[in-house]
C-alpha cells in the first residue's frame, strides 16, 4: 500500500505517528493500531452511513467491500498542534476487477499527553462516500 504524505509536512514530530495510525486503520493492522493507542481509546466514525458506535475497521470495510484492496493513501493534509492533531484525504482501493473507488476521510486525534510517545486517546473519523475512479 502506497502512501502519499503532502509536501511540506516533515518538521512536526507527530505527523508521521498520525500517518502511521491512518495507515494502521486503512491496512487494518490491529498489532500495529493497539501499539499507538492508548488501552483505553476511543475511535468514532461518522459519515457515510456509519454508526457512531460501528467498529473503526468494520466502518472502513463496510464502505470498501470485503474483496477491496487498498492501492494507496493520499493525505491532503496533516496538522498537529500540542495534544490534537488531524488529517484528510482520501483512500483509493480496488475491486477484483480492477475497478478503482475513492473514500474520502477526516481524522481528528486527541492524545493521551503532550510527550511525542504519548498514545492516541481518541479518535473521531469522517468519511465521505466513494466516488469510482
Amino acid at each position: 500500500m502506497e502512501t502519499v504524505l503532502p509536501d511540506g509536512c516533515g518538521n512536526a514530530p507527530r505527523v508521521s505517528i498520525v500517518a502511521d495510525v491512518v495507515s494502521a486503520w486503512t491496512a487494518r493492522d490491529d498489532g500495529a493500531l493497539s501499539a499507538m493507542l492508548a488501552e483505553s481509546a476511543v475511535w468514532r466514525v461518522v459519515g457515510a452511513g456509519q454508526s457512531p458506535e460501528a467498529g473503526a475497521a468494520d466502518a472502513l470495510a463496510a464502505l470498501l467491500g470485503a474483496d477491496a484492496l487498498v492501492r494507496r493513501i493520499e493525505f491532503d493534509d496533516i496538522i498537529t498542534h500540542g495534544r490534537l492533531a488531524s488529517c484528510t484525504g482520501r483512500i483509493v482501493a480496488a475491486d477484483a476487477a480492477g475497478n478503482e473507488r475513492a473514500i474520502e476521510f477526516s481524522h481528528h486525534l486527541r492524545f493521551a499527553g503532550a510527550a511525542k510517545t504519548a498514545p492516541v486517546a481518541a479518535v473521531r473519523t469522517f468519511l465521505g462516500g466513494g466516488s469510482t475512479r
